[in-house]
């Protein structure tokens, strides 16, 4: 079948070079992707069916009913449950295809044979079948995944042309409300067994689903909050006792930090949980590092970026002393050295009718920089409960030529150059801090893992 599938789709392809894609796409297995980019082929121009010659036009009735005749088999026979929902889906799709596009009759009776609403029942049947199985088994969340396939009939529809669409709108709807209904059974279920989180998600599902006829469906979006406060209430008591769990641990300042986070997370949920917010409040002042920054502020902005999850600055009452000094080396090595050049130039005709020539000197100027500079730079911790240093040193070198020429009579072919270019300090030194900035922000990241652990 894959080869008389790939035959057809070979000749459309002599058809246009557009349908080569639909070629490619059936290698793939990618059957209604073929089938769009035929169409679409078609859309452009409606009259390129009858431009066909016979033979062509009964390779497309062939292709499309080899395609179908797949699907079927697959919906009937030898497809286990799961393929048997996509085939059907997949020749509902084809069904509606077809059927938007009058000049496709001239080539295929595929809708006049088939109702789209058959392949619909039948995906239904075998989806709630499925659905029940799961649901009965306890297995909720398959459940709710297993309504996901009624997306698909909604979405095939809501790509229709308006005009068309109010034939199967009830279609629509149908798919909207069965998977609503059904979710809300799984929502129910979540709610009695106390999962309030994934009821406010199941919930919320049903209100999405069926919002474009009653955003409220049978109090989806009233029960979508009710289960929100429900879970929201038990996270932030859950989080709540995490926090005072945290204090009961050995360390110095993780506990706190840690402490911290989880008041400050029970409090979000909540707003005026107990007394999240103060012990927030309190926990962050103990677990984070009080700093301050000293010598060089240079990049006082960068130290401040990086440790901004295990400290703050507090320059009146520090724990920790950040000092970082740099000491920069610039010097430029400019040189210049003259190479003596001349060439031959015609001066006239001899009294023998010879050309005379004459010496033509000229001066190539070569001057070179070697620019280079060296930043030495150090960054020390000091605290009662940390103690940290690290020193390095980068360098940064350019090089820039300039070749001159000068002499009364400089031939054309000798033109003065530039390699490179001189930067000077200002630039140089750009270009050091940079790489710099680069080995600060991963050497506090070092010290910062470091504090952590206490």
């Amino acid at each position: 079948m894959k080869k008389a599938i790939l035959f057809i789709l070979l000749i459309l392809a002599v058809i246009s070079c557009d349908l080569e894609k639909a070629q490619k796409e059936y290698e793939k297995g990618q059957y209604i992707q073929s089938i769009e980019t035929t169409l679409k082929y078609f859309d452009k121009n409606e009259n390129r069916i009858k431009k066909v010659n016979s033979k062509v036009k009964d390779e497309i009735v062939s292709k499309f009913s080899k395609i179908t005749e797949y699907y079927s088999d697959m919906a009937s026979n030898f497809g286990n449950e799961e393929q048997k929902i996509n085939a059907n889906i997949n020749l509902f799709k084809i069904y509606i295809m077809l059927e938007e596009r009058d000049y496709t009759k001239g080539f295929t009776d595929f809708t006049s044979k088939y109702k789209g609403e058959d392949f619909y029942s039948k995906a239904n049947e075998l989806i709630l079948k499925k659905y029940k199985d799961y649901f009965d088994s306890g297995l909720y969340d398959k459940a709710a995944e297993e309504l996901e396939n009624y997306n698909s009939f909604s979405q095939i529809l809501s790509q229709m042309n308006k005009m068309k669409f109010s034939k199967y709108e009830r279609i629509y709807e149908s798919s909207l409300k069965i998977k609503a209904d059904n979710l809300i059974k799984v929502a129910a279920k979540y709610e009695e067994m106390k999962e309030y989180r994934k009821a406010e998600k199941s919930y919320f599902q049903v209100s999405e689903t069926y919002k474009n006829y009653e955003k409220n469906y049978r109090n989806s979006y009233d029960k979508y909050t009710e289960n929100k406060n429900k879970a929201d209430l038990a996270d932030a008591e859950k989080y709540y006792e995490m926090g005072k769990q945290a204090l009961k641990e050995s360390s110095q300042k993780e506990k706190y930090r840690k402490a911290y986070e989880y008041f400050k997370k029970s409090d979000s949920l909540v707003k005026g949980y107990k007394d999240a917010v103060n012990l927030a409040n309190l926990y962050y002042k103990q677990g984070f590092f009080r700093y301050k920054i000293v010598g060089d502020k240079k990049y006082k902005n960068v130290i401040e970026e990086a440790l901004k999850d295990i400290g703050y600055r507090d320059d009146s009452n520090p724990e920790l002393i950040i000092e970082y000094t740099e000491r920069n080396y610039y010097i430029s090595e400019p040189m210049t050295y003259i190479e003596k050049l001349s060439e031959k130039t015609p001066s006239g005709i001899g009294n023998d009718m010879q050309i005379l020539y004459r010496e033509n000197p000229f001066d190539k100027i070569i001057t070179s920089v070697k620019e280079k500079i060296r930043t030495d730079y150090r960054i020390r911790i000091d605290g009662v409960q940390y103690k940290d240093s690290y020193s390095n040193y980068l360098i940064e070198e350019n090089n820039s030529e300039k070749i001159r020429y000068k002499g009364q009579n400089v031939p054309l072919a000798y033109r003065d150059q530039n390699k490179g270019k001189e930067l000077g300090k200002e630039e140089m030194q750009k270009l050091i801090d940079k790489k710099v900035k680069e080995d600060i922000i991963q050497r506090i990241k070092i010290m910062e893992k470091k504090l952590e652990r206490i």
